[in-house]
């Protein structure tokens, strides 16, 4: 069933009781709501498995925040790191929550206001993308010379120095094309829920 049927569905209620017209009405909820979860199902799967990575991730971090304890330089971007994938998990955490939030029993306004929050949550993400890749490109490549190669990369400051500032254009032009391609199912979803309020 597509929008425009079940708008008329929505709208054709002045010959039925109001049973009928509660009933319809659930029905049309649940139709959308089913509707609306299976548009969004590519970012609840891609949520699911960045959270997985994620927790192997954090957990690792962990493991070797341990083996920096009382070696500042390497202590600290091992801290920036976990930190970053912490913001991650708290992000992709929310977007979770308001995926599983929107329910038949909602209004459509309550399930509206999900979807809006979801957008907003998918902004956050690709913008900040502009400070979070610089600061991890560089803390993944001191933290893992020296964890995995037992490799100081502080003897060439200045590369690394060259290396952020690349990495924060690059940042920069992944941005701009996320912004740009941001996902049109949030935005078409808000809109074809407009017609039921």
């Amino acid at each position: 069933m597509n929008y425009e049927e079940l708008e008329s569905l929505w709208n054709s209620t002045e010959k039925l009781s109001t049973s009928q017209i509660e009933l319809n009405k659930q029905l049309i909820r649940e139709t959308l709501v089913k509707k609306v979860r299976s548009k969004l199902s590519e970012m609840k799967w891609e949520s699911i498995f960045w959270l997985i990575i994620g927790y192997f991730w954090i957990e690792y971090l962990v493991a070797i925040m341990i083996d920096f304890w009382g070696q500042n330089q390497f202590f600290i971007p091992a801290t920036i790191l976990a930190l970053i994938t912490l913001f991650s998990i708290v992000l992709i955490s929310q977007k979770l929550y308001h995926f599983y939030s929107m329910k038949s029993e909602n209004s459509i306004l309550e399930n509206q206001r999900h979807i809006r929050k979801l957008k907003q949550l998918e902004l956050i993400d690709v913008k900040s993308l502009i400070i979070i890749i610089p600061l991890f490109a560089v803390c993944f490549l001191i933290v893992m010379a020296k964890y995995v190669l037992d490799f100081n990369l502080y003897q060439f400051t200045e590369n690394l120095v060259y290396h952020t500032i690349s990495s924060f254009f690059v940042g920069m032009i992944i941005t701009f094309f996320l912004l740009k391609h941001t996902r049109k199912s949030l935005e078409e979803t808000i809109e074809e829920l407009n017609r039921f309020v």
